[in-house]
């Protein structure tokens, strides 16, 4: 919450007007939103408490108010009052209904847009439907999952070479940071190639931007719409932002220029990212500034939230150490089957690594997913309104605590779902990239996630790294952090470290 001290050390008088305006704004559109389904909770028309319940309220006790709607409607839709509007949340059986709606009626990307509020940062080409970096994710980056592996392999060995040095003895590591430079140097292996993936000025606009636009997005909910063209000017994500681009248009444009110039004389297609975002951008997109936003939306899905989940992931594993030696062992009989390396046969095989790192999640994920966005109306097939502009979405921590669908939901059980996949016909079921109507931390449908492939992939390499190199643990007298609840985010702990260690005892494979 810096950036908000900074408001007011810097623009206090400004802020100050900003802050009366937008209670009075919050309180009127609060007001204004009594059409459509039922709110989750109690509700009134006085002013202080709509301003007070619907902006404040839901950025502090967004769980508990969903809670209260899933159970109170569980097979109907209902509204929460977000900090400028309200969003409409459908149960699970609504879920299936709109997976293939089409987005001319429903978009993901309209949702999106508007939830990061990428207008304001000059960033329009993003919300369009369909982009080449979205494409590309979907077609070669998914089907060459086999050959990125190596590459990530050997960056991750150097990257944690870089960001944890040597650790003969215990240290005390930044866990969320580091984890933070060790996901962005990995995934640049991959998004940039081996040329670039080392330069510090890129890892820094890369980490860099996607820390900022999620930052920015949020600081931008404490405004009504109205106020946002100014208040984007108070604060200093969109100048970042900004340079940001610019740095990373001098680092990637050399090598997009030869790109566009080698298809524009019918020169055969070099088969990396570069290479498949060109081939997947309409003519308007096969310019420069276009074609490196683009790569740099890419960092959006790779760096931050794939570095959120493994800090939890590892907190948890932390915090629970008779799981790591179970999945040590895993670890070491599908490396030795697969003869000292790891391919996709390897991580597929480590499917109590994959159920732990899918009980994190549950526990840790954002409250909500599968966002939308209405762009007409339209009525659910039990006759409930949807209004054009509407934002839907789907209460995920309601349904993975459901114990309808979980054993025991609230027990922290990390082969939960390794056990699952004994049952007769599930061995393909409940996995960490599993997408249905009750497991929607990826969303659903068309518009599933699809680069969480990849990143499960990225995950567990850096976990066989971090479990077969180190020993790890909290400092002595202290325990998992708790997580920050900001509205529907959830927020890993960014301050705490974690001690390591090297194992003396650790495996002799080279790609370790």
């Amino acid at each position: 919450m810096a950036i908000l001290y900074e408001l007011l050390e810097t623009h206090r008088t400004s802020a100050l007007v900003l802050l009366g305006v937008s209670v009075f704004f919050f309180a009127r559109q609060a007001t204004k939103s009594k059409a459509g389904p039922p709110f989750a909770g109690t509700w009134s028309s006085d002013f202080l408490s709509v301003y007070i319940y619907g902006c404040f309220k839901f950025v502090k006790y967004a769980r508990s108010m969903l809670d209260d709607g899933y159970s109170k409607f569980p097979d109907t839709p209902f509204r929460v009052p977000a900090p400028t509007s309200t969003k409409i949340i459908i149960p699970p059986k609504f879920v299936k209904e709109l997976r293939n709606y089409p987005d001319s009626k429903l978009s993901f990307n309209a949702a999106i847009y508007d939830i990061l509020g990428l207008k304001r940062v000059e960033l329009q080409s993003l919300g369009e439907d369909n982009t080449p970096h979205q494409k590309m994710t979907r077609s070669q980056l998914t089907a060459n999952l086999a050959k990125l592996i190596a590459p990530m392999l050997d960056e991750s060995k150097y990257a944690f070479q870089v960001e944890i040095g040597s650790a003969k003895e215990w240290k005390a590591v930044p866990l969320h940071s580091t984890i933070v430079h060790i996901i962005a140097r990995t995934s640049s292996r991959v998004t940039v190639g081996e040329e670039i993936c080392r330069n510090e000025d890129w890892l820094r606009a890369s980490t860099g931007f996607s820390k900022d636009i999620f930052d920015n997005a949020f600081c931008m909910f404490l405004f009504p719409s109205f106020m946002r063209p100014l208040a984007v000017f108070l604060l200093p994500f969109r100048r970042r932002i900004r340079c940001q681009r610019m740095e990373s248009r001098k680092i990637l444009g050399p090598t997009y220029t030869q790109r566009l110039a080698d298809t524009e004389a019918g020169k055969p297609r070099v088969e990396d990212v570069f290479g498949w975002m060109v081939a997947n951008a309409l003519p308007k997109q096969r310019n420069i500034n276009d074609l490196v936003d683009y790569h740099l939306a890419l960092s959006l899905g790779a760096i931050q939230v794939p570095a959120s989940t493994l800090v939890s992931i590892i907190y948890d594993l932390a915090a629970r150490p008779e799981y790591i030696e179970p999945i040590r062992e895993e670890i070491i009989q599908a490396v030795t089957e697969d003869g000292g390396q790891i391919n996709m046969s390897t991580l597929a095989k480590l499917m109590k690594m994959d159920s732990f790192m899918k009980e994190s999640q549950r526990f840790n994920a954002v409250l909500t997913s599968f966002s939308r966005k209405a762009l007409q109306s339209f009525h659910l097939s039990d006759g409930t309104h949807i209004p054009a502009g509407s934002i839907l979405g789907a209460s995920a921590v309601s349904v993975h605590f459901d114990p309808k669908y979980y054993e025991n939901p609230d027990e922290f059980d990390g082969f939960r779902f390794y056990k699952m996949r004994q049952q007769k016909d599930a061995i393909n079921k409940h996995l960490f990239v599993s997408v249905s109507p009750t497991e929607i931390n990826f969303g659903y449908g068309a518009h599933a996630c699809p680069g969480r492939f990849f990143v499960a992939n990225k995950i567990k390499v850096l976990l066989v790294r971090m479990l077969m190199k180190y020993d790890f643990k909290y400092p002595e007298g202290e325990s998992r952090p708790r997580n920050i609840m900001l509205g529907d985010a959830t927020l890993t702990n960014t301050t705490r470290n974690l001690m390591m260690k090297e194992r003396v005892d650790a495996p002799k494979w080279d790609f370790l």
